[in-house]
């Protein structure tokens, strides 16, 4: 099924709803980061090359966050740097206190709901 997903070259399709590209994408790094710890520790001086590519991330994860805006996933007027920022602070904390072996999918939809929903009933 994810690969019904995926354009050419396996690169997510473009019309995938932010939600599940967002889960996907979330998902994915939390399989690798816990074993990157340290660059999540703090800010680490990056080369010129190292900072086009984090640029470029940002860049991708705003779009992201965009789409999901006007898909009505996201207040219409949420700033969507300060979401991002949001994400990436519940990805380290999940990414921290992930359990060996804890199931990335899991810890996914827990990050996904949290930034979506916050944590107040519904």
């Amino acid at each position: 099924m994810a690969r019904a997903r995926r354009g050419r070259r396996g690169r997510p399709s473009a019309n995938r709803s932010p939600l599940i590209a967002l889960h996907q994408a979330t998902a994915a790094i939390l399989r690798i980061k816990p074993g990157w710890r340290f660059t999540l520790a703090g800010p680490v001086p990056l080369g010129a090359e190292a900072r086009a590519v984090q640029e470029g991330v940002m860049a991708k994860c705003d779009e992201v966050f965009t789409r999901a805006r006007e898909a009505g996933l996201i207040r219409p007027d949420a700033d969507v740097a300060w979401v991002r920022q949001a994400y990436l602070a519940l990805l380290a904390e999940s990414a921290h206190s992930a359990r060996e072996g804890a199931d990335p999918d899991a810890l996914a939809a827990r990050l996904l709901d949290t930034l979506m929903h916050g944590v107040a009933p519904r």
